[in-house]
């Protein structure tokens, strides 16, 4: 009989040292230590050194599940709802999950056109994920806003703000 299926990367023992070094599952305090040393480009050169390294780093610092925890019960299936409603998160949140880092006060923001997908995120927001719906929420004054943000805010788009303190 032939081999059996090969099992996916994230929990396998990695056979080489480097790649040892930073697995989650090893020398975890020094893993910790180098990756706080490190900057995302340094971080992404590393990745480029091998494919089963890549897959490791990425399973553990860029994982959008559990960067989106402190705000819903259930990320995948918000993740879900953006996609089908073609919704953008940005601010903070993205720059934060990009570079790794945390700040102690953020909230999420994201993007989505006005009308039936607008509808849909709130209704996901709110129905699945449990929060409430603040009518009285409008994008900031324009004249704190750049040309490009109030180009999209006048072209049919909503910004939808979610803070962690209201989930």
């Amino acid at each position: 009989m032939g081999k059996p299926p090969a099992k996916r990367m994230e929990m396998t023992t990695p056979q080489s040292p480097i790649v040892r070094l930073f697995h989650p599952s090893q020398y975890l305090p020094v893993r910790k230590r180098l990756m706080k040393h490190l900057n995302t480009l340094e971080v992404l050169r590393l990745c480029q050194t091998s494919k089963e390294l890549r897959s490791h780093l990425q399973l553990v610092e860029w994982d959008i599940n559990k960067k989106l925890k402190p705000f819903f019960d259930d990320p995948i299936s918000f993740r879900s709802c953006l996609g089908r409603c073609d919704a953008l998160i940005f601010g903070d949140f993205a720059l934060q999950f990009l570079e790794r880092a945390y700040w102690a006060d953020f909230d999420l923001e994201s993007i989505v056109q006005n009308g039936s997908k607008l509808e849909e995120l709130a209704k996901h927001v709110t129905e699945v994920q449990g929060f409430t719906w603040d009518e009285t929420y409008t994008l900031d004054d324009e004249k704190n806003m750049s040309d490009d943000e109030t180009a999209m805010s006048n072209n049919g788009f909503e910004e939808v703000g979610v803070n962690q303190q209201s989930h």
